[in-house]
């Protein structure tokens, strides 16, 4: 028999890969298993959490005989089903801390519910949870003075790995184009929720373990003489095919009437 010392760095690595293991095998079987009768409903999936207590609903379709849940961490499998609560016919609730159920980083929680029929539903979800951090990211901000839209922004991913933006509570974050490594560009119009105004713009960075993150905001105002122009999301064309244009999102000046789309074509590929 040989006998082989294992340093505790060896064995957290080997503890989180069990674990990693673990997830795994749990999503594939929830995939196999799972159907509508246990959905959860907060946190969203693979969504960031900032405080340090996260509230979780869990919604059922049926009458549930057994319930409960466990939080996969580095560290283990925690049994957390005593600080779920049964909060209606279909509904559970459940408040989980930071420190003592979760930690900061990547965290899931493993659902298992047995219904009145005798089948068993399973459903894993997976969030980040991070404290605020700062030089993950530097955000270009605008002129003080009313400004036409779209207006530009420019963000430079100084340490970190990924990041969430939100225009007036609107997902814009595909609005970001890279231009170079760590350094992204949008031109934000009325199709991603810029109006006339006052307008915010909201960048979160977060580290590459998902335990840090820093927020950005941008202010502006939009001028209220002229309309604020929303000419859709960009798109990928072939020669040959047509390309829908939609300027519907366009929103016109106050009391200035109705508006006149007119369209301009300032490039096109050879033989387009």
């Amino acid at each position: 028999m040989i006998a082989t010392k294992l340093t505790q760095n060896q064995l957290n690595r080997f503890q989180r890969w069990v674990i990693a293991v673990l997830i795994a095998s749990l999503s594939l079987f929830q995939s196999a298993t799972a159907g509508g009768s246990l959905q959860v409903t907060a946190p969203a999936s693979d969504s960031l959490q900032i405080k340090r207590i996260v509230r979780v609903e869990v919604k059922t379709s049926d009458q549930i005989h057994e319930f409960e849940v466990f939080a996969a961490t580095s560290e283990g499998l925690t049994d957390v089903t005593s600080h779920f609560r049964h909060a209606g016919r279909d509904r559970w609730v459940g408040t989980l801390r930071r420190g003592r159920d979760l930690e900061l980083g990547v965290n899931h929680l493993y659902f298992t519910a047995v219904l009145q029929d005798g089948s068993v539903a399973h459903q894993v979800r997976r969030f980040k949870l991070a404290r605020r951090g700062k030089g993950l990211v530097r955000l270009s901000r605008p002129e003080h003075r009313p400004l036409n839209a779209p207006v530009g922004f420019t963000l430079k991913m100084l340490n970190a790995d990924s990041f969430l933006a939100t225009m007036n509570g609107r997902d814009v974050r595909t609005s970001f184009v890279e231009i170079a490594p760590g350094r992204w560009q949008a031109q934000l119009a009325a199709h991603d929720g810029v109006r006339h105004g006052r307008n915010v713009l909201i960048v979160t960075g977060i580290s590459q373990d998902g335990d840090i993150y820093e927020r950005k905001r941008a202010k502006f105002f939009v001028r209220r003489n002229q309309p604020v122009v929303g000419a859709g999301v960009d798109l990928i064309g072939r020669v040959g095919i047509a390309a829908p244009l939609d300027g519907s999102a366009t929103r016109p000046a106050p009391r200035r009437g109705q508006l006149n789309l007119l369209w301009r074509l300032v490039g096109a590929p050879e033989g387009s």
